[in-house]
């Protein structure tokens, strides 16, 4: 089985997250919620 690692950057740190991939683009949105203006 195949992991499927996702990395997003908060406040200059990077984060490896473990997801399905049909979760990938819903973690980097919240990411990008987190650090948006």
């Amino acid at each position: 089985m195949e992991k499927n690692i996702t990395k997003v950057k908060i406040l200059g740190q990077e984060y490896k997250i473990s997801c399905p991939p049909e979760e990938s683009d819903q973690v980097k949105d919240a990411a990008n919620f987190l650090i948006r203006d």
